[in-house]
């Protein structure tokens, strides 16, 4: 079950439940957080899916599951895994984040949380250390259980389940033991201070992207046509969000943290100015095309502002133009 063919299993698992992941709203949790962390992906797949918008367009969201399962069934690895853990990504998935360090090449850490059952997750991964011990591995960190998977592309993911409820994915076994020292309250976290400001666990979100200023200017330099002289204009910033809520609407948030609240201020006049200007060409436009309506309401309901030493930028997607936008793009 478990031979050559399947080796990537742990990848596949990770890779079916970001897609199952489409977002208790709460901002990524720093405390599993490595600690050169640059940026911070947060997915919340509870609230989300049980969200008024979501039920109104449950249809939808049944298409989407349908494709999800089809895919899981698609790698008979994953789709045994899955049933012989007694794990249903759409009930017992709660949240999703990613963690990232400056090298873009290196893999992200992969925090879920949820609802796992330690025993069957220890008997299957048992199994498969028996039937492919070269590609599965168990080791113990004090009394927890490291699985250590070697992927087709020969790199080795390490995975385990540091408390109830938080699975750590991590591109090393140091990664997951780090988790599990701070969930033993032996050690904790040591965030770089411009990220740890950019995060709040208390914040009612259903997603949110978190970037440090070295971040963007890493993500930039290795984005394909991306001009030189912005990467360069990001090392001005000192780190970026960009979250959402998500109820009847959608509600998003943009900010963009400056050297100071005066140069907050000035971005937010000059972007008002700029914004202003865009309504009116839209405006223009969709009094030409009808169908550019629904995007006209969404962003006529752009404000530009500052919240101390941030510029923000702030939006709503009604539930009527999500829906417009939907049969839209049928």
């Amino acid at each position: 079950m478990f031979h050559s063919a399947r080796v990537g299993l742990l990848g596949s698992v990770l890779a079916a439940l970001l897609v199952a992941a489409t977002g208790s709203a709460a901002d990524a949790d720093p405390k599993f957080l490595p600690d050169d962390t640059e940026v911070v992906v947060f997915l919340d797949v509870k609230q989300v899916l049980g969200s008024e918008l979501a039920k109104t367009h449950a249809k939808l969201i049944d298409q989407f599951k349908g494709h999800v399962q089809d895919a899981i069934k698609g790698n008979p690895a994953v789709a045994t895994l899955f049933d012989k853990a007694g794990f249903d990504p759409f009930k017992d998935l709660a949240s999703v984040t990613l963690a990232m360090p400056p090298a873009v090449d290196v893999v992200p850490t992969v925090i879920l949380h949820g609802t796992f059952d330690r025993a069957k997750i220890a008997a299957v991964m048992a199994d498969a250390a028996k039937a492919a011990p070269d590609k599965v591995k168990v080791a113990k960190v004090g009394k927890a259980d490291v699985y250590e998977v070697v992927g087709e592309d020969k790199k080795a993911f390490h995975a385990g389940l540091v408390a109830d409820g938080v699975l750590v994915i991590a591109g090393s076994a140091d990664g997951v033991k780090v988790a599990l020292d701070r969930a033993a309250g032996t050690a904790k976290p040591a965030l770089k201070k411009e990220l740890a400001s950019l995060l709040d666990p208390a914040a009612k979100t259903s997603a949110a992207f978190h970037v440090t200023s070295n971040g963007i200017t890493k993500l930039a330099a290795n984005t394909p046509g991306v001009n030189p002289q912005a990467t360069a204009a990001f090392k001005n910033f000192d780190g970026a969000s960009i979250t959402a809520s998500v109820g009847k609407d959608v509600d998003a948030r943009m900010s963009l943290n400056v050297k100071d609240e005066a140069t907050a201020k000035q971005m937010a006049l000059q972007a008002g100015l700029g914004l202003g200007v865009a309504k009116g060409m839209l405006a223009t436009q969709a009094e030409k095309n009808p169908q550019l309506a629904p995007l006209m309401t969404a962003v006529d309901t752009l404000k530009t502002g500052s919240d101390k030493n941030a510029f923000t930028l702030t939006g709503k997607l009604s539930g009527e133009v999500v829906g417009k936008l939907i049969e839209g793009a049928k």
